[in-house]
């Protein structure tokens, strides 16, 4: 029996092929199948460009749509309501799909429900503030509407900062997300026999490590 070893590693990527000839059997004999083999299959990655495209887009599209349907409303029409749910719910939900999208939900999640809840806090201080009165938050006359237009003015920099936050980091947390699943997938073994037709057509093993 042949008790050489001939040895060969590729490196390409993240798979480590290293091939042992670990002669087995007499020249002329077949090969025995490996008592037991295991390996894992690659994690599935996300795109760090295709989770920011959606973010943007699904948060620039709604936003750009609304304003024209409330461009093109009457004062009190339902168009430009309509508009104002969906610019609305681009700024909240928007920039969180690239997130969905990458794995990084968790996150994606909680940006979101900053600036829910900062809308719904900011709503009830308003209504709160005024009363019974009819506050235009926008045009400061004193008295209660000018708390209104404050609690409105910080509400609308912390969702709108949230946002253009979350859209500058969807790619980082996508890119976290790829590194946490390429380390929980850990390293697989992939054990197969091979016939080198060195010596005459020696038998042995060929290991292939991914990690």
């Amino acid at each position: 029996m042949n008790t050489g070893m001939i040895h060969r590693i590729n490196l390409a990527g993240s798979l480590l092929a290293v091939s042992f000839l670990i002669p087995t059997t007499m020249r002329g004999q077949a090969p025995q199948q490996p008592g037991q083999i295991q390996e894992t299959a690659a994690p599935n990655l996300k795109s760090e460009d295709t989770a920011l495209w959606l973010s943007l887009g699904s948060t620039l599209l709604p936003v750009a749509a609304g304003a024209v349907m409330i461009a093109a409303s009457d004062s009190e029409g339902s168009l430009g309501t309509a508009g104002a749910i969906l610019a609305s719910s681009g700024i909240y939900f928007g920039p969180a799909v690239g997130y969905w999208y990458g794995g990084a939900s968790g996150r994606g999640w909680m940006g979101t429900g900053i600036r829910v809840g900062t809308g719904l806090v900011a709503g009830l201080a308003i209504v709160a503030i005024c009363g019974d009165d009819n506050c235009d938050i926008w045009n400061d006359d004193g008295g209660a509407t000018a708390g209104a237009s404050l609690v409105a003015l910080a509400a609308t920099g912390v969702i709108l900062g949230s946002a253009i936050y979350d859209l500058a980091k969807v790619k980082s947390h996508v890119r976290k997300a790829n590194e946490a699943k390429l380390r929980d997938s850990g390293a697989s073994l992939s054990v197969l026999p091979i016939v080198s037709p060195a010596n005459g057509g020696t038998a042995g093993l060929v290991a292939q490590v991914r990690f």
